[in-house]
C-alpha cells in the first residue's frame, strides 16, 4: 500500500501559485520583487479578514525569565525577554570563568543570539554571542564579574510577538524546579492586590494593548533565577521567509491561493474571462473547506449575545 507524504507549503509558494494563476508568473521565472511584496501583503491581509469569522490562531509555549523586584513585562516586538519554548536554552556553566570576552559554556549556540548570565550576585548580564566553539562562548561585552561554574546562563534569538491572549502560566524558582501552577485573575483582582508582596508568583493579569501587551505578575520575584512558563495565543502570520511554512493544514492550501488570487485581481491586469474563472473556483474551492465568500463575511457575534 502506498501512504502518501505529508503535504507542506510556504507562504512564497502560495504566492508564486496565485501569481501564476493571475497570469504575472510563468512556471519558471521569480516573481518580480514589486508583485512579491504585493502578494505578501495580500495574503497577510487576507488572514486576518477571515480571522473575523474563523479561529486562526496557534497555541505556544514560551517563557519569561523573571527579574527581582519587577511585577509589569511588556510582551511583544519592543517587550520583555520572553522566548517560544523550543526556542529557549537554559544552560549552566561548565566551569569557573574569569573575567574576560569568553564564557565556559556548552549548548546549541549560535552567533548573533542573546545571552543572558546570572552572577554569583543575582545580577543578570545580557550580551551577544560574538562566536561560539564547543565550550567557548565569546561574547561582545566584557563580562562584569567571574563567573562560577554552574552558573544560570540563558541563550535566545528572538522573542515573542505579542500574545493574543495568555491561557495560563506555571512558576518556576529555578531550572531545574517544579513547575507550580498559578491563577489567571481578572484587573480588579490585581490592582486591588498588595503590590508590595513578594515571593513566588501566585497569580497574573494580561492586557493585549496594540502593540505590547502587559502582563502583571503577583507577587514580586525574590532574585532573577525564578521563570513564568506561559501557554499563549498568537495570530498566524504569513512571513517573506522562503523557508517558513504556513501554519494552515493542507486542505487550505489550494483555497487560500485562489481567494488570494481573487483578492489581487484589482492590482493586475487579467483578462475577464480568466478573472470569471478564479471567483468561480476561489468560491468553489473555499465552499468545500466550510469558508464563507470574502464579500459574504460577517463579524461572529460574542457568546450568548
Amino acid at each position: 500500500m502506498t501512504i502518501s507524504a505529508t503535504l507542506s507549503a510556504t507562504g512564497l509558494d502560495i504566492i508564486n501559485k496565485a501569481g501564476v494563476i493571475l497570469g504575472i508568473k510563468d512556471k519558471v521565472l521569480p516573481l518580480s520583487s514589486e508583485d512579491r511584496s504585493s502578494l505578501f501583503s495580500g495574503l497577510n491581509y487576507l488572514v486576518k479578514t477571515l480571522q473575523v469569522n474563523y479561529h486562526l490562531w496557534t497555541e505556544t509555549q514560551a517563557v519569561i525569565p523573571l527579574q527581582l523586584g519587577v511585577s509589569e513585562y511588556k510582551l511583544g516586538p519592543g517587550g520583555a525577554v520572553a522566548v517560544n519554548k523550543d526556542e529557549f536554552l537554559k544552560l549552566t556553566t561548565d566551569t569557573i570563568t574569569p573575567i574576560g570576552f569568553t564564557l565556559n559554556v556548552t549548548g546549541a549556540i549560535n552567533s548573533g543570539d542573546n545571552i543572558g548570565i546570572i552572577h554569583a550576585s543575582g545580577s543578570v548580564q545580557w550580551t551577544t554571542v560574538a562566536s561560539y566553539t564547543a565550550g567557548a562562548v565569546i561574547i561582545d561585552d566584557v563580562l562584569t564579574a567571574i563567573v562560577p561554574a554552574s552558573s544560570t546562563v540563558y541563550v535566545y534569538a528572538n522573542i515573542i510577538e505579542r500574545p493574543v491572549k495568555i491561557v495560563n502560566g506555571r512558576y518556576q524558582s529555578g531550572l531545574t524546579s517544579m513547575k507550580l501552577p498559578t491563577t489567571k485573575w481578572n484587573s480588579t483582582q490585581f490592582y486591588e492586590s498588595d503590590d508590595s508582596e513578594t515571593g513566588s508568583v501566585q497569580a497574573w493579569f494580561y492586557s493585549p494593548q496594540l502593540v505590547n501587551g502587559t502582563l502583571s505578575i503577583f507577587k514580586k520575584p525574590v532574585d532573577n533565577n525564578a521563570l513564568l512558563n506561559i501557554t499563549y495565543i498568537r495570530p498566524i502570520n504569513v512571513t517573506s521567509d522562503n523557508g517558513d511554512s504556513v501554519d494552515f493544514p493542507s486542505e487550505w492550501f489550494l483555497p487560500l491561493t485562489y481567494m488570494l488570487a481573487e483578492q489581487s485581481l484589482t492590482e493586475f491586469t487579467t483578462p475577464d474571462q480568466a478573472a470569471e474563472e478564479i471567483k468561480a473556483l476561489s468560491a468553489k474551492y473555499s465552499a468545500i473547506i466550510g469558508i464563507v465568500p470574502l464579500g459574504k463575511l460577517q463579524p461572529k457575534p460574542e457568546a450568548g449575545a
